[in-house]
Formats: structure tokens, sequence, C-alpha cells
């Protein structure tokens, strides 16, 4: 486990998130001020599926009703997906995903990705 909270930074801004589910192979960190929960999982079969998931829950105005507003939510993930055993090495698999990471973490990437290009 990571530890009883974690730090997520959105816009500059350092958000901690408490600890409050763990269970095995899985750990979930919220900030209800925030909106924010953060999850940690890994299942374990012919394939090893590691995933980080940010959810992220607000209230937005409603643009079909004026003065009316609704509860809205979206997620973010990374999802490292690896047949079970030593095909791939620890070393590849963070390299792999860290490639990933890095591409996304160009900000022109992300919004071409965002802006549905493909």
């Amino acid at each position: 486990m990571f530890g009883s909270s974690l730090t997520v930074v959105i816009n500059a801004v350092s958000k901690t998130l408490a600890s409050v589910a763990t269970g095995d192979r899985t750990a979930t960190y919220e900030s209800t001020a925030d909106g924010l929960a953060f999850k940690i999982t890994h299942v374990v079969g012919k394939r090893n599926r590691h995933t980080v998931r940010l959810d992220v829950d607000k209230i937005a105005a409603d643009p079909f009703v004026a003065g009316n507003s609704n509860g809205v939510s979206m997620s973010a993930y990374l999802v490292v997906d690896v047949p079970k055993g030593s095909a791939f090495s620890l070393a590849e698999q963070k390299l792999n995903a860290k490639g990933l990471v890095d591409w996304l973490g160009t900000s022109t990437n992300l919004d071409r990705v965002l802006a549905g290009e493909s």
C-alpha cells in the first residue's frame, strides 16, 4: 500500500486524498471535499492487469434547463496489462508504461487525443 494518503496535482494545486479502503490487491483514496477518488487495483490471472484510476465528481450547470445543476463525473486511468510470467521484465514494463505516460505528458498530444484525433 502507498500509505495513509497520497497527493495528486491538478492544475498546479496539490490535492491530498486519504486512504478509505484497502483490500487484497486494491486501495482507494478519496477527497470528498474535492470530489476525487483515486483507485489502484491489480488483477492476477492469465494476464496481470495493473490499473491506476482517478475519478472526478462535480456539480455543473444543466445546459438544457437554465438555473438547474446536475452531478457529473469523469475518469482518467492507465492500465498496464502483461502476460503472467517473465515474458516482460519489471524494467521493460516500467519503460513501456513510462513511455506512454511521457507521450501523454506532452500537452499537445493529450490535447489532440481529447479532441478526438487518432
